[in-house]
């Protein structure tokens, strides 16, 4: 990752310009529903954890 850091014109990116990205969260399905074990928050598909 580091090297990375060091090409020219390289940019560090911010956790909200990475969610940014395609491909880096899951949209909901167009019933607002999403893949079993998940669940939609605001359009993105979000892994729902039991405590």
């Amino acid at each position: 990752m580091k090297d990375l850091q060091k090409l020219a014109g390289a940019k560090i990116l911010s956790k909200k310009e990475q969610q940014s990205v395609k491909g880096g969260k899951m949209q909901c399905y167009a019933d607002g529903t999403c893949p079993a074990g998940w669940t939609c928050i605001s359009g993105t598909c979000e892994r729902y954890i039991l405590e």
